[in-house]
């Protein structure tokens, strides 16, 4: 049963870049294997629509119609078991903007972020325990675009990705179809832009159908204040997963992800995404 747990594995190190095209973004996913794998390997393309941004106050902002902010995400993810503990992951996105604002229009195409982590099974899934799977783990952000504050274009168009060499520990359980993670990050002070960290919960649900999955996502995020540059941002995303397994090797993912319905939004972009994964399995 084990390998039709199609989790949503915290959207991959798309955490990182939906805070990043305005906020200066979190810490990578997880970046994990749960399933009785070996190996995974999945390609996936998230369609990021920005429809306004949150005060201070929390109060909503909406773009009128005149205004376009599109991101296309693309993401190749690799993990990889190498002991019967350990385990490490990678991942690279390719992101494409096209904005229209204020009688301007700006397009950019560029590499985002590369992603590594190195994860640690401390708990292991037995048949007579009722602990979880506890996984502890480290992760590292590499930026190859630009933040808002180095930003060349109009529109902030080259705002690709994180932007911020980061790093931070992982804590991941999982259990009965439940996923939970801590995603804490450290952003060190860099090219002028003063340190800042960044925390990510995250709680998912599998419900298995046969060949059918469905995994509900609920996910709090938080940026600390940037000094004398930005304020803290806070948001809540609410999800869903739909996945179907062809077979031992390949499955079909299907998301959607909205940060409008859910809890208090402060200084953040309002934004709704829908994502389309393919993955391929190595099996145990």
């Amino acid at each position: 049963m084990g390998k039709r747990y199609l989790f949503i594995i915290i959207f991959f190190v798309t955490n990182s870049l939906h805070a990043a095209s305005c906020c200066g973004g979190g810490g990578s996913s997880s970046l994990i294997i749960i399933a009785d794998n070996l190996s995974e390997l999945s390609i996936s393309s998230t369609f990021r629509n920005n429809i306004g941004e949150s005060t201070s106050g929390g109060e909503g902002n909406f773009y009128p119609s005149s205004v376009k902010d599109h991101t296309y995400i693309h993401l190749l993810e690799y993990k990889s078991m190498f002991s019967e503990k350990w385990q490490t992951g990678h991942s690279l996105s390719f992101i494409q903007k096209n904005l229209s604002k204020n009688g301007k229009s700006a397009s950019f195409n560029h590499l985002g972020d590369y992603s590594f982590a190195l994860n640690y099974e401390t708990v292991s899934n037995y048949s007579y325990t009722l602990w979880p799977r506890i996984f502890l783990g480290l992760r590292f952000n590499i930026p190859f675009g630009n933040n808002l504050y180095h930003s060349s274009k109009d529109l902030n168009a080259d705002v690709v990705g994180n932007g911020y060499y980061q790093f931070g520990p992982s804590l991941i359980l999982a259990k009965d179809g439940y996923l939970f993670s801590l995603l804490p990050t450290y952003s060190p002070a860099q090219d002028g832009i003063p340190h800042f960290f960044l925390i990510s919960l995250s709680l998912s649900k599998s419900y298995v159908f046969d060949e059918w999955s469905v995994a509900p996502l609920t996910r709090w995020n938080f940026t600390s204040n940037k000094e004398n540059l930005a304020k803290k941002i806070q948001n809540w995303d609410l999800g869903i997963t739909f996945s179907y397994l062809f077979n031992t090797l390949y499955s079909l993912d299907i998301g959607y992800t909205d940060n409008t319905l859910l809890g208090k939004s402060i200084n953040a972009p309002l934004a709704r995404e829908v994502m389309v994964k393919i993955n391929w399995s190595e099996n145990l």
